[in-house]
């Protein structure tokens, strides 16, 4: 059965499994597309008034951050970011990172 909360409290996108895991540090792995999972994002935070977030381009790669703000007393978690896994040579990208840090 799949996770659907991490271990400080994020949100997990349904299909993701654990990639990397160090003290304070998550990353998730999905073959889902960047957008689902963004949007995925995007519709679990829309609700909070504390959660921000946002969508950002460079070199050509999107990505999607999400923190929650000073005035937010519930969250464990510090940064999501979710980014599409670099493509590997000539194979294109082959799903997407989710990355959560733990709230300082």
């Amino acid at each position: 059965m799949a996770e659907t909360a991490g271990p400080f409290g994020e949100p997990v996108f349904p299909d993701a499994a654990v990639d990397v895991e160090l003290d304070g540090f998550r990353q998730y792995r999905t073959t889902a597309a960047f957008e689902d999972v963004a949007k995925f994002y995007e519709k679990a935070f829309a609700g909070s008034r504390w959660i921000f977030g946002q969508r950002a381009e460079e070199r050509g790669v999107p990505s999607a951050s999400f923190a929650p703000g000073v005035r937010d007393t519930v969250s464990g978690w510090g940064a999501l970011v979710v980014t599409p896994i670099p493509p590997k040579g000539r194979r294109p990208s082959a799903g997407t990172h989710i990355i959560v840090t733990r709230r300082a």
